[in-house]
């Protein structure tokens, strides 16, 4: 063997290997420089966000960006031949994007070299100069984007000073072998047979009938060739096949590369993708991002990104899926320095193009249907979409990825390879062979209690004697899932199939009545069912039903400069209030359609819904809703036209913990069955700075809010019957009593509450616990109760009866406190009107608004008079035995000429009004009704006036108002101020 060295690079190494007897043999290495060095480079974009040294950081999951005629100019430092560049374009649409090469020496004066354009074909591609080798030091790329859109992208650029190697023809003659033309892709099972031709060193054909030869394969298991030449396709894969023949003391070869590939294994590639985000940049498309971001965390909702992906599933009509799996390169790159993290796929469930996209117009999504998991590590992640791409066979798939909330600041973010990048995402598909297996057939799915371990039955049907899976899950939604990654796992059980091909199942599980249960059915080949149409939970014999409500419209409102503002797309709702600072209240509204309860009889009505205290001065806060009762749209309620509210009807504690919240509505929804239930959340004074900010979770978010309405499994217990409410003061203890009626023998807890509140309530929240009391019926099923507490005269008291099961009564009506046998009752009875008149020049005028009522007399001196009306509402003592009755008031003399006066108060027997009454216009006044002095201190008067009201408290109403009226007069000028009213 002779070694002759390259000399230069570039240039060719050349090795002849001598054997006896044989002709020489001359192979040639070639060798050729690397990319030629540059030391600086400039553009005519160059930002932080779009820095061009991005075409030079060898990395293709960078790129430089730019719309319209744009340029990169290359300082080599010293003149260097340069013969070809080597560009790895992005993005190039079907027309290509022209571009052209120029060089120089003084970076002014430019030689073109290059004149061509950028093909879809292929990402990488390679530009020979037109002049050959030429010495120049710069080098400079002109762009004119994409025909469309006028868009650039270029990843990687190098220059090089040689063009690609010329072929070296061998320079010793010998033996060849050919393979006859043939594919080089085959099917599993297919088979071909393999036919060669022999040369000899002049290229004449040589008869090869007679010598020694065997057809060869790289890897048997792939593919195997037998001795007559027949290859057999046996697995997925690559494998080098051909033929050897000895002749001239050597073995000839000649072989092939193939593919082979099992034909019910499909790659369809993304056909659009893109990402949204929230905050300051709602309206910005970014459908050329290389990289797709995923972020949510229900606090920082501005801050939100969410990755859309579509895929075209048109060539897969009519086809049935085995297994189906989106693969796409993931990372976790927030800057928190958290690593672990998770990502959701979601249905999207309305269009959306890459083109024009933004958060404001993002699609609607719908189930979950996929999960995985995702590190700091960029590495192909595997989702099962499976049950989806089944769904969506022959039409669209396309997902939204997005995640629960973080749980860190805001939210950790996933970088997703898009389909400009140089690792594409894919649907890897598996279609089935055969028959599909039966999805299970699910006859029972029954829950011992509203929320606890319950059982699901059914029957699989397949091959007889064959062992299969049964896997169930179950979810809480509206309507059936489309995927088991929308629900929960209930577990899986195996089962063997009897000689008809049939077996029965049960699989036991936390079932929460009105969930939707579902499953499917796989064996070991391994082949699986499509998911089986779905059950709802019912309850099982004496146990109530549950059913799930979801909330219809939400929305908040905001005080202050965001009081004409409405946020009807929040996806977190917010909530807080403090009197001090009524400009930043803030109120969420939900509404929920109660008209399937119709003529239902409901055990129970709880509330859920995810939120959290994200106050940066607090830990602990709290929710309270009441019921809203008037109309209102989320589209349209603003904080100045949000709705009125009543009753308090729960209330719940927060703290900051993104949670999920429980909140008892049983009597307001019992109340409101059968028509729309509509709250509104607030807080009572935080007394901390503005108040404690509550965020929660919308309509629009994953984890939307909703009511669980447990139905009755028994019969209604009966209300408390209230007897009595009495109160031995006052305002102090008193006692309740009455009976209740239910099942013979059975304890029952009577739970009592009383309101201050003009009308009966609609919820026990509404009121003050007065405690319970536990009573055990009668074989007669009845028993009598007595709840000690404190009572106002007046109050109103109500209530509820629980029994085992659980089992409640619907609210009793209200029972007025009065006042034990006996007990003396005080009752303040505000004026209804009053108002004063003054002589002289104020003889028209009128004093409706005063504050301070004033009253003087003096016979020497009638202009200076002053009298003083008040009038007192005394229809509530009819029937009353009146003790005594006293008028109150503050009042002090405040004239210049004395100390000490008196006031008498008189009848007044004709009809006036504070809106219009003036001196010459004031009422007559009759009889003296009580008399007390009055000195300079301002101090609260007391008149007796025990006649005058006894002798007016069964006054017919009609004739009440003239009769009812006190007149105030006194020999010295004082003031009354109007808070004796």
């Amino acid at each position: 063997m002779a070694i002759t060295q390259a000399s230069a690079t570039p240039g060719q190494a050349k090795i002849v290997v001598t054997e006896p007897g044989k002709s020489p043999v001359t192979y040639t290495v070639s060798f050729m420089p690397g990319a030629v060095p540059w030391v600086s480079l400039t553009a005519s974009v160059d930002t932080a966000s779009n820095p061009v040294s991005a075409v030079v950081d060898n990395s293709l999951y960078t790129n430089w960006s730019v719309t319209g005629e744009q340029w990169i100019a290359f300082d080599l430092g010293r003149p260097q031949t340069v013969q070809h560049a080597e560009i790895y374009w992005g993005d190039v649409g079907v027309t290509g994007a022209k571009y052209a090469i120029s060089v120089s020496n003084d970076n002014i004066n430019w030689t073109a070299v290059y004149n061509g354009t950028a093909k879809q074909s292929a990402d990488d591609q390679y530009a020979s100069f037109t002049t050959g080798p030429i010495v120049r030091r710069y080098v400079r790329i002109l762009v004119y984007g994409d025909p469309t859109n006028k868009k650039t992208i270029i990843r990687d650029v190098k220059f090089m000073s040689e063009d690609k190697p010329t072929p070296v023809s061998p320079t010793t003659g010998h033996y060849s072998a050919t393979l006859s033309a043939g594919a080089t892709q085959f099917n599993l099972g297919d088979k071909t047979t393999l036919t060669y031709s022999l040369l000899d060193p002049s290229g004449a054909t040589v008869p090869g009938s007679t010598l020694p030869m065997s057809f060869t394969s790289s890897n048997s298991a792939i593919a195997s060739i037998n001795s007559s030449g027949v290859m057999t396709a046996l697995k997925p894969g690559i494998v080098t096949v051909g033929v050897k023949v000895w002749v001239a003391n050597q073995w000839v070869w000649a072989v092939r590369g193939v593919t082979i590939k099992d034909p019910l294994d499909v790659v369809i590639m993304s056909n659009q993708d893109s990402y949204v985000q929230g905050g300051n940049w709602t309206a910005s498309n970014f459908k050329t991002a290389v990289k797709l971001l995923v972020s949510h965390s229900t606090p920082y909702p501005q801050f939100d990104r969410t990755t859309l992906m579509g895929f075209d599933l048109s060539s897969l009509a009519g086809k049935q899926i085995e297994s189906a799996s989106v693969v796409f390169g993931a990372n976790v790159t927030d800057s928190s320095g958290a690593t672990a993290s998770h990502l959701d796929a979601l249905a999207v469930s309305s269009p959306w193009s890459e083109s024009t996209v933004t958060y404001n117009t993002k699609p609607t999504t719908g189930d979950r249907v996929g999960y995985v998991a995702v590190d700091e590590n960029l590495v192909p992640r595997t989702m099962d979409v499976t049950d989806y791409v089944r769904a969506k066979v022959g039409g669209s798939a396309d997902l939204a990825f997005s995640q629960d909330d973080g749980g860190v600041g805001q939210g950790l973010v996933v970088s997703i390879d898009s389909r400009r990048s140089a690792d594409k995402p894919y649907l890897q598909i598996r279609l089935r062979s055969g028959s599909p297996l039966a999805a299970p057939t699910l006859t029972t799915a029954v829950s011992t209690s509203p929320s606890a371990p319950g059982v699901i039955t059914g029957t699989v049907a397949g091959p007889a004697s064959t062992k299969m899976t049964v896997d169930l899950a179950a979810a809480t939604a509206a309507t059936c899932p489309v995927a088991r990654a929308s629900g929960r796992s209930l577990g899986v059980v195996s089962v063997t199939t009897n000689g008809s091909g049939t077996a029965s199942f049960t699989v036991n599980g936390a079932l929460t009545m009105g969930d939707w249960v579902y499953g499917v059915v796989s064996d070991a080949e391994p082949k699986s069912s499509n998911m089986s149409s779905c059950m709802q939970v019912t309850a099982a014999p004496g146990v109530g039903q549950k059913l799930t409500l979801m909330s219809s419209q939400d929305g908040y409102v905001q005080g202050g400069t965001s009081s004409d503002s409405n946020f009807k797309t929040a996806v977190a709702l917010l909530s807080s209030h403090t009197t001090a600072y009524p400009q930043y209240d803030r109120e969420t509204f939900m509404d929920f359609d109660l008209s399937s309860l119709a003529n239902k009889s409901i055990e129970s009505a709880q509330m859920y819904f995810m939120a959290t205290n994200t106050s940066t001065t607090t830990t602990n806060t709290h929710l309270t809703a009441f019921a809203v009762t008037s109309p209102w749209s989320e589209s349209t309620v603003t904080f100045n036209t949000k709705p009125t509210t009543g009753d308090r009807i729960g209330t719940v504690p927060v703290d900051k913990t993104a949670s999920l919240r429980s909140m008892d509505i049983t009597d307001y929804v019992r109340q409101m069955k059968g028509a729309v239930g509509s709250l509104a959340f607030s807080q009572d004074d935080s007394g901390v700075g503005t108040g404690s900010v509550v965020s929660i979770d919308g309509r629009r978010s994953m984890n939307k809010p909703y009511i669980v309405v447990t139905l009755r499994a028994y019969a209604t217990l009966a209300v408390p019957a209230i007897s009595s409410a009495l109160s031995n003061t006052s305002s102090g203890p008193g006692a309740v009593t009455g009976t209740v009626t239910g099942p013979a023998s059975t304890a029952m807890s009577v739970d009592l509450y009383s309101t201050s509140a003009s009308t009966c309530p609609i919820s026990r929240y509404s009121g003050t616990s007065l405690g319970a009391v536990s009573v055990t019926t009668n074989s007669a099923g009845q028993a009598s109760f007595i709840v000690n507490g404190n009572l106002n005269i007046g109050d109103k008291v109500f209530g509820t009866v629980t029994a085992v099961g659980p089992r409640s009564s619907e609210l009793s009506g209200c029972t007025t406190v009065v006042a034990a046998p006996g007990v003396s009752v005080q009752l303040s009875l505000p004026t209804t009107q009053d108002a004063y008149v003054q002589g002289g020049d104020w003889a028209a005028s009128n004093f409706k608004t005063a504050v301070t009522l004033f009253d003087r007399h003096s016979a020497a001196y009638p202009s200076f008079d002053r009298y003083t009306y008040m009038g007192l509402d005394l229809s509530s003592l009819s029937g009353k035995n009146i003790q005594s009755a006293k008028l109150m008031f503050y009042a002090s003399v405040t004239d210049s000429g004395g100390t000490s006066s008196h006031i008498r108060a008189n009848s007044v027997t004709s009809a006036w009004s504070e809106s219009t009454v003036t001196f010459n216009t004031k009422p007559t006044m009759g009889a003296s009704v009580g008399y007390t002095t009055v000195d300079s201190s301002s101090s609260l008067r007391s008149l007796d006036i025990t006649s005058y009201v006894k002798a007016n408290q069964e006054v017919p109403p009609a004739s009440r108002s003239p009769k009812t009226t006190l007149g105030l007069e006194r020999a010295w000028w004082f003031q009354l101020p109007a808070s004796a009213r």
